[in-house]
């Protein structure tokens, strides 16, 4: 087995989606992001490279990057260990548990041989691989919770939920989308930045047991990733200032008398980001867990 030169930061857990930022903008992106667990305070940055030189040399790019964006105080520079090649899939592996939400159940693929199947319950199957999106993350989860009481706040109403579009604004892996298609949502669109993880989400419509016939994903950002469409649901799981900037294509993507789901938010932002949206909505409500928040808005029908 080969060895490489391996470099490992330990980063607050809140720098995760800023990176994750910064590796759909590089061309070139070396480094792998493990994202915390819920509750976990700490997430890790690893890479490696063939030789000392070349692990110096990425570092020194990285911290200057990290530096740019205002991911301080810089952790110290560390020096390049050697170690044997890595089990990038045992690696990411590790990270994904599964979780269940309102009848739904998001679970690794490797476990389904070992998962049981409760009855009238809907199992989504991920394999993730380098896409974020896995279920573990606290911004994932408050979108899917937030997608799951508007749904049923329509049935209260008896309306079918085969009547709603929804837009996933940064797919990912997919899981949001996949869980607006177990949720009755018709049609779903997902689009992301990154053309790593679009191929990750198409790759997993394959491994799904409930009706993907409706659900589309490409690449596109918050400009042209919208494409002339609008939707009665929009989820928007990126950062805080992101979606501020792109607050009128979000905007204008919700269809009237729909609503808007922004996570990705720092708990100490959410009032500031939600400030931006709430004169175009009626209703606004924040939710928090742990460091992190949703914004979830309603517009209105006229």
């Amino acid at each position: 087995m080969s060895s490489w030169h391996a470099i490992r930061f330990t980063i607050p857990a809140a720098w995760v989606p800023a990176l994750e930022e910064l590796a759909d903008q590089s061309e070139e992106w070396p480094w792998l992001l493990s994202s915390s667990k819920i509750g976990a305070q700490e997430g890790e940055i690893s890479g490696y490279f063939p030789d000392p030189e070349t692990a110096h040399q990425e570092q020194t790019k990285l911290r200057s990057a990290m530096q740019e964006v205002g991911l301080t105080p810089l952790p110290e520079p560390v020096a390049p260990v050697e170690e044997q090649e890595t089990d990038w899939e045992a690696l990411y592996r590790a990270h994904f548990e599964p979780w269940s939400w309102g009848g739904i159940h998001w679970v690794p693929i490797w476990q389904k041989e070992s998962y049981p199947i409760p009855a009238d319950e809907f199992i989504i199957w991920l394999d993730p691989g380098m896409a974020f999106g896995t279920g573990n993350h606290e911004t994932t989860r408050l979108c899917l919770k937030a997608m799951t009481r508007w749904i049923s706040e329509q049935r209260k109403y008896g309306k079918n939920p085969a009547e709603f579009s929804l837009i996933d604004a940064g797919c990912g892996s997919g899981i949001l989308a996949f869980s607006a298609v177990a949720l009755g949502f018709s049609p779903v669109w997902g689009f992301d930045i990154d053309p790593v993880s679009v191929e990750v989400a198409n790759k997993n419509i394959a491994l799904q047991e409930i009706p993907v016939g409706n659900l589309q994903f490409y690449q596109g950002d918050l400009t042209n990733g919208w494409q002339g469409k609008r939707a009665q649901v929009v989820v928007a799981n990126i950062l805080g200032h992101i979606l501020v900037a792109h607050r009128n294509d979000l905007v204008l993507a919700v269809e009237p008398g729909g609503c808007l789901i922004l996570s990705g938010i720092l708990a100490t932002e959410a009032e500031e980001v939600a400030d931006s949206f709430r004169p175009f909505f009626r209703h606004c409500s924040i939710e928090k867990m742990g460091e992190w928040a949703s914004v979830v808005l309603e517009r209105p029908s006229r």
